[in-house]
Formats: structure tokens, sequence, C-alpha cells
């Protein structure tokens, strides 16, 4: 086969059992007086011969007979094919009957209840019914009678063992035909097959539909869950992306913020020196101020400076003038002699030691 032809036989199949699942919900009667009318074309076997008849409704017409021993396989395949393509066989049913010696007849009557589902009812009574296992024999039934008052119903049971259906079907496979339908050889063989052996075929196909359902199920949960768990899983890995992202933001925030915290601390200290240079004055601007005012014969020998009082001690040729010459100064305020004046009796000049205060926000110094 293919690999286009096993797909397209697979539909087919599933369409046939999904078709025969639908029509099971039909009623019998209904089901029989809807589906439109087929030509059956009938392979009656025996041991060495078959013969073939086409079934138009209840009216049947002889198409021959072949004696199989006489011809060869290939002769045997050749007239069959001759024959299957005068009664378009595909417009028409292919039925096997199959001799009347491989079957069992029986007649079961069970519960009027049990017709609802008669052919599940009637599989459970095989066992009783057959020497045979009941998965060794295909049946089909064909109903007899419905008792309303005895609440009963009564089917005519025909059995057959596989293994034989299996060669028959085996060797119309060989001669190119599918059969639909395997009925048993009766009384009137000019009468449309009433039964079909390959009825229960149908329960093993629905058995095999239901694990494909049930597989396609599985899988359709599967589509489901991967449908949910997909966009999930790509949702937590953005919401994980979004989380480092986030650290990282919230690490280099924390960075900004100590950075404008160190700016800030920064600002103050600079704040705080600009203020100290502001309201003190620099020393070499003093020692360039003093130098400028004192006069000459004034040696200074300490400088301190603390806050805006300044103490100056030195040798002066005259040290009481210096009270005068720094009070004159605008930048200046407040001199005093912290100590007697006392005369230096190797240099003979005068050594001093006095003090002074600078004016806030003198801007002279």
């Amino acid at each position: 086969m293919t690999l286009i032809g096993r797909p397209v036989a697979l539909l087919a199949a599933f369409l046939r059992w999904w078709l025969a699942e639908l029509a099971g919900l039909v009623p019998a009667g209904l089901r029989r007086a809807l589906r439109p009318s087929r030509p059956i074309f009938l392979l009656e076997t025996e041991a060495s011969r078959v013969r073939f008849r086409l079934f138009r409704g209840q009216r049947s017409s002889e198409l021959g007979a072949l004696e199989l021993s006489a011809v060869s396989p290939d002769r045997q395949r050749a007239e069959i094919a001759e024959i299957a393509r005068r009664v378009k066989l595909g417009k028409s049913d292919v039925a096997l009957r199959l001799p009347a010696a491989l079957a069992l007849h029986r007649s079961v009557t069970l519960p009027l209840a049990a017709e609802a589902d008669l052919r599940q009812a009637i599989a459970f009574q095989l066992d009783r019914q057959t020497p045979f296992a009941p998965e060794d024999i295909a049946f089909d039934y064909s109903l007899r009678e419905r008792s309303a008052a005895q609440q009963s119903v009564t089917a005519d049971l025909t059995m057959v063992p596989r293994r034989d259906i299996e060669a028959a079907l085996a060797r119309a496979r060989d001669w190119g035909l599918e059969p639909d339908i395997v009925d048993v050889a009766g009384d009137a063989p000019e009468r449309p097959p009433a039964i079909n052996l390959l009825s229960d075929r149908v329960s093993v196909s629905r058995r095999r539909w239901a694990r494909l359902d049930m597989a396609l199920g599985l899988a359709a949960v599967v589509l489901l869950a991967a449908a949910i768990l997909v966009p999930l899983g790509k949702r937590q890995a953005q919401l994980e992306g979004l989380q480092r992202e986030l650290a990282v933001a919230k690490l280099q925030a924390e960075k900004v913020l100590r950075i404008k915290e160190e700016i800030a601390l920064l600002r103050s200290e600079n704040s705080f020196l600009l203020e100290e240079k502001e309201r003190l004055p620099l020393r070499t601007l003093l020692l360039d101020e003093l130098t400028r005012i004192l006069p000459d014969g004034t040696w200074a020998t300490e400088l301190q400076i603390r806050g805006k009082t300044i103490r100056l001690k030195g040798y002066s040729s005259s040290a009481a003038s210096l009270i005068g010459i720094i009070d004159a100064e605008p930048g200046l305020v407040m001199p005093a002699f912290r100590s007697s004046v006392k005369r230096d009796p190797r240099s003979g000049a005068e050594t001093f030691s006095l003090s002074f205060e600078t004016l806030e926000g003198q801007q002279g110094l």
C-alpha cells in the first residue's frame, strides 16, 4: 500500500464505522425503510464449485457457476472478475454464502428488556449455546417472535467458527473481492441474505475505534494541556526575565541612590568648606595684610587664628604704635595687648603679645 493509500483506507474505514454507529441509533424498521436498495452480488461456495447470483430487492437472477477444480487459480480470478464487471461491482454489495454444514443453529429466548441491546445479550449466552469459546465463533440472529404477554423475545441464532469464515474470506480476497456480507445456505437459495456473520465485526471495529477515540481523547488532553502550559511556561519565563531585569534595575537604583548620597555628602562638606572660607580669612591673605600695615622694625614670631580671634606675638621698635595701626584697619577690630610690653636687652626691641578680631563677612582680607 502506498504512503497516500493507507491514510485514505483508514479514513474510509473510519467513515464506515462512524456511519454504522449513526445507523445503529435508528430503529431497525426505519433503517430498512430508509436504506437505499443496493444490488447484492452473491457467491455461494461449495467444496469445488461457486455459484453466482445477483439480487435486486427480493428478485434474484442466476449468473452462472464455476467449477473450481476444472480451472487454474488465475483463470478463476479472470472469470470472476468478468462477472463482477458485468454486475457493476462498485455499485453492489458483495455477499459470500457458506455451506449449511458449517453452521450451528439455535433458538434463544430472552427477556423483552434485552431487545434494546439484543446482540450483546445473545453474546452473553453463547457459551451456553455452543461448545466453542465465544471468541472462536461469529454469530448473527434474526428476530422470530416478540411476546408482550410473556415479556420475552425469541431469536434464531446462527453460529459459524471464525476459522471457516476467515478461510472463505481469504479465498474471496484471492479472487479480488472484499465481501460485505457473509451468510449461510438454507432451504431457499433464491432469497437474499437475511443475516450477516460479519455483523459482530462492527463490535470489534467499535472497540478498535473506541481505543482510537481514547487515544485521540488522550492526545486532545495532551494538546489542551500543552495549549495551557506552553503559554504559562512562556509567561513564567517572561516573569523570570522581568524579575531579573527588576533585580538589575534595583541594584542600579541602589547604586544611583548611594551615588546621590555621596554627592549630597560632598556638597554638604563643600558647603561647609565654602562657609568656612567665607567666614574665616585665609592665612595667606591675613599675612599679606599684616605685612602691609605693620611698620618697619616689627617682626612677627607667632600667629594664631582661632575663629575670628587673631593672636600676634613678636618684636617691634615701637610696640605701643601697633594698637593704633591695627585699629585703623577697617577689617580689624578690638586690638589689645595680652601682656605687658618688655624690652629685649640683647636686641633693644620691645616684645609684644596682642590680639584682635576680624569683622563678620569682612571681604578685605
